[in-house]
C-alpha cells in the first residue's frame, strides 16, 4: 500500500469533511519508511502532505525524478515544496494543475498562479488528464476552466490574471456538452448531489462574484434544461467589471485576558448613540460604491476562530507592574482548540502570550534579560503546537503586552525597539519552519498616563520604527512565508487607520517593508467590540461597527481604505454577550467582513480558553464527557458565519 493509498484509507474522514487533508507526523512518516518495502522519498505524492519544516528532512538523495506533479499539492503544499517537484522533472501539462491552485486558500494563491502560468500551464484547459476517478468526482474543477474556479471563489486577483494571459471568458469546446459533476465542494452543502451541468459556452453567465459556490451551485446546475437554451453568445456580465478592477496586491493574495474577573480591552471613550441593525444591514452596506482601484469581492472567509486566552492573564492593568504569573492550561486549551476544528469546523486561533511569562521575569522591574525561559517556552509551546497539529489554518502568537513592559513604552521610556525586535527573533526561530504560524507583533497600543515622562502618548512615527526591526527580525530568522500582523494605535480600532484619524496609524504602517518582498504578508490588525464604546467592557452590543464605530470610520471606511491601497486586515478581537441581541450584531459585523474577502482575511473572536462562564464576553465551551457545547454567540455566529451561514 503506498503513502496515498494508506493517507486516504486512514486518516481522511470523508464524512465529516471530505476535503481536509492529513498531515502525517515527521515520525509517522519514519516509521513508514522503515515498514514499506519501497523508499518513501522516491514517491513525490507525498510532499503535498508535510509541513514546511519536514522538507529538507525528507528531500530526495540522491534526487528522484517524478513526471506528475500532485495536483492537491497545488492547493495544499507549500510553494518551496511545489518548486521542488518541479525541479525534479514534475510537468506543468500533466494533470490539472492550475485548476486546483486557483482554488489555493493559502495567502500565496496569486504567487503560486503566476508561477504555473510562467512555466506554461494550459489556461483554457476543461478536460480530465488523469485517472484519479476519485478525485475527478470531489471537485468540479475539471468541466470548467481555472478561470471558473477563481470566479467562484471570489478570486478577482487570480481572475484578472487569468484573463490577461488569455483566459476565455466564454469558452466553447464540443458543442451542446453534458457533463455529470458531483459538488461535494459547496461550502454549505452537507448531501453529495449530482447536477447536470450546462454546457461550457454558457456556463460563465452563472457565476457572480459576490455570491460564492452556493449561488453558483443554485443558478447553474438547479435547471440545466433551460440554461442550456440561453444565448451562447461570446459575451460576459462581468467583462465590464474586469477591464476596469485592478488586482489588491502586485505579488501576492493572503488568502490566525487577567483573571476571569478582568474584562477585555478596556477602551475610556465616551458613549455613542446606538447603531440600527436595519440601518447598517451588512448587504446594504456592501453594495456602497467602493473604491476606484477595485470593487468589493465576497465569499468564504480564509479564517475563522477565536482566541485561547491564558498565557497572557496579568497583563491588563496596562500601568501596572506585574508580580503574578499566570496559572496556565495548555492541555485543556489544546481541547477546546481540537473542538472548534473537529466539531465547529473552524480554523483560525489566537494565542495571546505576556513577555513576562515568555522571559520568566515577574519582579516588576525593566528587563534583565532578554532570553527566552526554556521551562516557560516549553508550556506555551505545547498551546501552539496542540493549535498546529489540529489542523488549523492558522496560528496566531500574539504578543498580548498593549505596547507596554511593566507600564513603559516599548521603544521609548521602556524596553528598547532593539530588545522588541530580539524577542520576536527567538520566536520566529522557533517557528521558522511553520508556514501556518502567523506574528501578531502586539496586542492595542494605546495612548494612557501610567505616570511616563511624556504622558503616555505613544510616538506613532517610533512605534512604526519599532515594528520594522521586529518584521526585519522575524524575517532574517528564517521566518519568510509567514503573516506578521501590525497593530496601529488606538487600540486598534478600524478608526485608527483611516487618514482622518489623528493616531496616524495608516500612513505609518503603510511605510512598514517586508525584507521577503511585497507587503502582501504585512496584514493590519483591526479589534472592534460591539458595545456603546467598542471596548466590550459594556458588554451589551448596541452596533455591527459596519457604517462607524465609537462615532468614527467603521469597517466599511476601512475597507475603502484597503481596497485603495491594496493591503489585507484581519479582525482578532471582536465579541459580546451571550444573548440574542449581541448574536444580531455579531452576525452582521462578521457578515460585512465574508462580503469584502478582498480586504479582509478572516477573524478570531473573544474568547475561549482560560475564562469561565462567569466572564461576560466567554466563548469558552463546556465539557461533558466527550460531548463538547458552545456557548450561544460561537454557535449563533462565529460557526455559521465562517459556514458562510450569516
Amino acid at each position: 500500500m503506498d503513502w496515498q493509498q494508506k493517507n486516504a484509507r486512514e486518516h481522511w474522514d470523508w464524512k465529516k469533511n471530505p476535503i481536509r487533508f492529513y498531515t502525517p507526523d515527521p515520525e509517522e512518516l519514519k516509521e513508514w519508511q522503515q515498514s514499506l518495502p519501497w523508499k518513501l522519498e522516491d514517491v513525490f505524492d507525498f510532499f503535498s502532505g508535510l509541513r514546511e519544516g519536514d522538507v529538507l528532512e525528507f528531500r530526495p538523495s540522491p534526487p528522484a525524478e517524478c513526471d506528475q506533479v500532485d495536483e492537491i499539492g497545488t492547493a495544499s503544499a507549500t510553494f518551496d515544496v511545489i518548486k521542488m517537484l518541479f525541479a525534479h522533472g514534475g510537468s506543468i501539462h500533466k494533470g490539472q494543475l492550475l485548476h486546483f491552485a486557483a482554488g489555493r486558500q493559502l495567502p500565496d494563491r496569486l504567487e503560486v498562479v503566476t508561477y504555473l502560468v510562467n512555466k506554461g500551464a494550459p489556461i483554457n484547459d476543461i478536460m480530465y488528464q488523469h485517472d484519479q476517478g476519485s478525485i475527478d468526482l470531489q471537485f468540479g474543477v475539471g468541466l470548467v476552466t481555472p478561470l471558473h474556479g477563481a470566479a467562484s471563489n471570489g478570486y478577482l486577483d487570480v481572475v484578472q490574471l487569468l484573463v490577461e494571459h488569455g483566459a476565455d471568458l466564454i469558452p466553447s469546446p464540443a458543442e451542446a456538452r453534458i457533463e455529470k459533476i458531483l459538488l461535494i465542494h459547496i461550502p454549505l452543502s452537507t448531501e453529495r448531489e449530482t447536477f447536470e451541468a450546462p454546457r461550457p459556452s454558457v456556463l460563465f453567465k452563472c457565476f457572480d462574484f459576490s455570491g460564492g459556490a452556493e449561488l453558483y451551485a443554485t443558478a447553474c446546475f438547479k435547471s440545466p434544461s433551460a440554461l442550456s437554451a440561453q444565448s451562447t453568445s461570446k459575451t460576459s456580465p462581468v467583462a465590464s467589471t474586469l477591464s476596469t478592477a485592478t488586482s489588491p496586491s502586485a505579488t501576492t493574495v493572503p488568502v490566525p485576558n487577567a483573571s476571569s474577573s478582568v474584562t477585555s480591552s478596556a477602551t475610556p471613550r465616551a458613549t455613542s448613540s446606538a447603531t440600527s441593525p436595519a440601518s447598517s444591514s451588512p448587504s446594504s452596506t456592501a453594495s456602497r460604491t467602493s473604491s476606484a482601484s477595485s470593487v468589493p469581492t465576497g465569499g468564504r472567509l480564509q479564517y475563522g476562530g477565536v482566541n485561547i486566552a491564558g498565557f497572557e492573564f496579568g497583563t491588563y492593568d496596562t500601568c501596572g507592574v506585574h508580580t503574578n504569573p499566570p496559572y496556565v492550561n495548555p492541555t485543556n486549551w489544546v481541547a477546546q482548540i481540537n473542538h472548534f476544528v473537529n466539531d465547529d469546523k473552524l480554523n483560525a486561533f489566537r494565542l495571546p502570550v505576556a513577555w513576562q511569562y515568555l522571559i520568566n521575569q515577574y519582579d516588576g522591574a525593566d528587563i534583565a534579560s532578554n532570553t527566552i525561559n526554556t521551562g516557560n517556552f516549553a508550556q506555551y509551546d505545547q498551546l501552539v503546537s496542540g493549535c498546529l497539529n489540529s489542523g488549523a489554518a492558522l496560528c496566531l502568537i500574539d504578543l498580548h503586552n498593549y505596547a507596554r513592559f511593566n507600564g513603559k513604552i516599548i521603544g521609548q521610556d521602556g524596553p528598547t525597539a532593539a530588545q522588541f525586535a530580539n524577542l520576536w527573533g527567538q520566536i520566529a526561530t522557533k517557528y521558522a519552519g511553520q508556514s501556518r504560524v502567523a506574528f501578531n507583533l502586539m496586542n492595542e497600543p494605546h495612548d494612557e498616563s501610567c505616570n511616563s515622562p511624556n504622558g503616555g502618548v505613544i510616538d506613532i512615527q517610533k512605534w512604526a520604527a519599532t515594528l520594522q526591526l521586529a518584521v526585519n527580525a522575524i524575517r532574517a530568522a528564517g521566518a519568510t512565508s509567514q503573516l506578521i500582523i501590525l497593530s496601529g494605535k488606538g487600540w486598534t480600532h478600524a478608526a485608527t487607520y483611516l487618514p482622518s484619524s489623528s493616531d496616524g496609524s495608516g500612513p505609518a504602517l503603510m511605510g512598514i517593508t517586508d525584507p521577503a518582498g511585497g507587503t502582501s504578508k504585512l496584514i493590519f490588525e483591526v479589534h472592534e467590540y460591539l458595545d456603546s464604546n467598542n471596548s466590550g467592557c459594556n458588554c451589551d452590543c448596541v452596533t455591527n461597527n459596519i457604517g462607524t464605530a465609537y462615532g468614527r470610520g467603521g469597517f466599511s471606511a476601512l475597507a475603502d481604505y484597503l481596497r485603495s491601497n491594496g493591503r489585507f486586515a484581519m479582525l482578532t478581537e471582536s465579541g459580546g454577550l451571550n444573548n440574542n441581541n449581541c448574536a444580531t450584531y455579531l452576525c452582521q459585523e462578521l457578515s460585512f467582513l465574508a462580503n469584502n474577502t478582498d480586504v479582509f482575511l478572516g477573524y478570531t473572536t473573544w474568547s475561549a480558553g482560560g475564562f469561565d462562564s462567569n466572564y461576560e464576553l466567554t466563548q469558552t465551551p463546556t465539557q461533558n464527557g466527550n460531548t463538547w457545547t458552545d456557548t450561544s454567540l460561537v454557535t449563533s455566529c462565529v460557526v455559521k458565519c465562517f459556514q458562510g451561514q450569516c
